[in-house]
């Protein structure tokens, strides 16, 4: 963020405070929902990961455990719900997005 946004406050007679939340967060919170996005794509592909490895009950264990029992059509259908679950949650935070920062992307 740039330092002439919390200057340009300060000197228009705005707070600290008043800086922090209506200047600094509203600017960062693009950047903070982006790395949210990105970490909750990292953290569902590795507890998929984890279940897949260890035969931990899940969608991933399932998938393992049908897997080594040659049952291809449940292990398909866990694979398309993995995928399917994993694209809720990315459109869910999008629209988390959308509603929290209705600016992004209009300049």
């Amino acid at each position: 963020m740039s330092a002439d946004r919390t200057n340009a406050a300060l000197s228009l007679g705005a707070s600290r405070t008043q800086v922090a939340t209506q200047v600094v967060l509203p600017s960062s919170l693009p950047s903070i929902l982006s790395g949210v996005r990105l970490a909750a794509g990292f953290a569902w592909t590795t507890v998929v990961a984890a279940e897949l490895n260890n035969g931990i009950p899940g969608f991933g264990g399932l998938a393992y455990l049908s897997g080594t029992q040659l049952n291809t059509p449940l292990t398909i259908a866990c694979i398309i719900t993995i995928g399917l679950v994993a694209v809720a949650l990315d459109a869910l935070i999008v629209r988390l997005g959308h509603v929290l920062v209705p600016w992004q992307g209009k300049a």
